[in-house]
């Protein structure tokens, strides 16, 4: 996690300094780095790490390998480190080279997890299910990925390049993200607000559905079959269109009622992802017609889902996670034995808030920008979004700072008096 919000601050740095190019082509290859810079840097490490602490919570047994997560761990802050900085220079055969690690880090991530879920009953529980999904798909997006860094070096596949693009982003971001997403919602959402889900049909409907709309999207996209990438989208809509509706019952089954400000993010952040499903069944339909070509669409496409959909849904759940599990490492020990703050009060809700309204400005000016290719609006959009993230980013780092009192007050032992 640490890893992945240190990238974070390079990616909203680096989106400021570069906030021209989503004025661009969305395949040009500074855009290309940027998204990974995002992605691989950011949004992929965050959500291992969260995998990694949540999965043996909400399935009630231990993870397979902390050993095998460890070296996970090392594996991809060596590989997307090594990734980005190729992209940024355009080095096809680096970005190739670097992979790898990304590649085996995976395959180890994806292994641990389905040794996890071995230990219980996957395909009884969606929210397993998704998770053993999830890890699949992500497996076949980072491979596809080293594939087209080396085709793109040595062009033996005669598919478009740009489809290829396309057709690997839709592995990553709807495959993996959306996937786990579909899963982990249902079991966060009522821990962290004391609701229930009403209606698991619903969330098995919602999660099978996508699952049948990607198996069909991501082929139609690499070979442009426009009428199977139609109906693909199609079922893929109704899919998340599902999931969407028993989100919204479990949110309002909750008993906490006002929703601290990571709920809200998370909630706003799925509202957006909505509406980017919306616009890309749209540009589905519209394949192969002149006005989906436009490269304004697939970056309004894209921003909405990455910086309105995933970032919010991410950095929502972190200003929950974060503060539990330091919690649970700090002061679940000491509980009765010495005073100890709620896990609630170890953030601030107000860098929180700031967070929230000025994340939320950020993205209304940057499609703006994007909308009417201006310059100073795109600039504008980006510092406020940077911004946003800056106070978060203090936040989490006043919550990670809890952390040294791990070191400095020994835990008593269960044989001795808290107090002499």
């Amino acid at each position: 996690m640490a890893f992945g919000l240190a990238w974070l601050a390079v990616g909203a740095v680096w989106l400021v300094a570069r906030s021209d190019l989503l004025a661009t082509h969305h395949a040009v290859p500074g855009t290309v780095a940027l998204v990974h810079a995002w992605v691989l840097g950011f949004l992929l490490p965050v959500t291992f790490g969260a995998v990694y602490q949540l999965l043996p919570v909400v399935l009630g047994v231990s993870l397979a390998s902390t050993r095998r997560a460890w070296i996970h761990c090392g594996l991809h802050a060596i590989g997307a480190t090594g990734v980005v900085a190729a992209m940024a220079i355009w080095r096809m055969e680096l970005v190739a080279a670097a992979a790898v690690p990304v590649v085996i880090g995976v395959i180890l991530f994806a292994d641990n997890v389905w040794r996890t879920l071995a230990r219980t009953h996957p395909w009884r529980d969606p929210v397993a299910l998704a998770f053993a999904l999830a890890a699949g798909w992500l497996v076949a997006t980072v491979l596809a990925g080293g594939l087209l860094a080396i085709n793109r070096r040595w062009f033996f596949l005669t598919l478009s390049p740009l489809a290829l693009l396309r057709a690997h982003a839709h592995l990553g971001i709807a495959g993996f993200f959306l996937t786990l997403l579909q899963g982990a919602a249902f079991r966060l959402v009522p821990m962290f607000t004391l609701g229930e889900v009403r209606n698991w049909r619903r969330v098995w409907t919602g999660l099978l559905a996508t699952q049948l709309g990607l198996a069909g999207l991501v082929p139609a996209l690499a070979w442009e079959w426009h009428g199977l990438e139609a109906w693909s989208a199609i079922v893929l809509t109704g899919g998340i269109a599902l999931s969407g509706w028993e989100l919204t019952a479990t949110l309002a089954s909750r008993r906490k009622r006002p929703l601290a400000p990571g709920l809200r993010g998370f909630a706003g952040g799925a509202a957006l992802l909505g509406v980017a499903t919306a616009t890309g069944l749209g540009l589905a339909l519209a394949a192969g017609r002149p006005a989906a070509d436009d490269p304004r669409w697939a970056v309004l496409y894209g921003t909405v889902a990455l910086l309105g959909g995933l970032v919010p849904m991410v950095l929502g759940m972190l200003c929950k996670i974060v503060p539990f599990l330091v919690w649970l490492r700090v002061y679940a020990p000491r509980l009765g034995r010495r005073p100890t703050p709620p896990a609630t009060g170890l953030a601030w809700p107000a860098l929180e808030h700031t967070w929230l309204g000025l994340h939320g400005l950020g993205l209304a000016v940057l499609l703006a920008g994007v909308t009417t290719i201006n310059a100073f609006w795109l600039r504008l959009g980006a510092g406020l979004l940077a911004a946003g993230i800056g106070a978060l980013l203090v936040n989490l780092g006043l919550v990670f700072a809890h952390l040294r009192h791990a070191r400095e007050l020994p835990v008593p032992s269960a044989l001795q008096p808290a107090a002499s």
